[in-house]
Parts: structure tokens; C-alpha cells; sequence
């Protein structure tokens, strides 16, 4: 697994009921749109359905799910997210 990347960014530190909001070139704070949002989950489905298996596959207890069962439970999973 990559080691965690290091951060001075108050936007990655703890969580907040706040909608999420970037910051444009000129420092201002913006909120995601509807658009952004359906791409970061899509593509957050992706990067999970091509490296999950191989990053669960080392874990004592879930590495005896097969690599079905895992891609299953998070296809699960995603659509719950997608609901929000």
C-alpha cells in the first residue's frame, strides 16, 4: 500500500457537515457542482473496481473472500453512495 500523502491543506482535515466546496485560482471558495460530484463518484468507482482485489487480497480476513464477492459487496456499496 503507498504510504499516505502529506498535507497542509485544512480542506483534507477532519470532516464537516458543510457541503464541500473547492477554491477557484483566485483563492475564493466554490461547491461542487451536481456535474462534479456524479464524475468524482465515477471515477472513484473506477480506480475501486480495477486495484480492490489486489489491495484486499493480502488482508487475513477478507483475502478469503473470493475476488467476485469483494467487486459484489462494493458494487453494493457504490450505489449506496450514490444515493447519498
Amino acid at each position: 500500500m503507498p504510504p499516505k500523502r502529506q498535507t497542509d491543506s485544512d480542506s483534507d482535515r477532519g470532516s464537516s457537515a458543510t457541503p464541500k466546496k473547492s477554491r477557484t485560482s483566485n483563492g475564493e471558495k466554490k461547491k461542487y457542482t451536481s456535474e462534479e460530484e456524479r464524475r468524482f463518484l465515477a471515477a472513484l468507482d473506477k480506480i475501486a473496481k480495477q486495484h480492490l482485489w489486489n489491495e484486499l487480497k493480502g488482508d487475513p480476513e477478507l483475502g478469503k473472500r473470493g475476488a467476485n464477492g469483494i467487486r459484489s459487496h462494493w458494487d453494493a456499496m457504490y450505489r449506496k453512495l450514490k444515493k447519498g
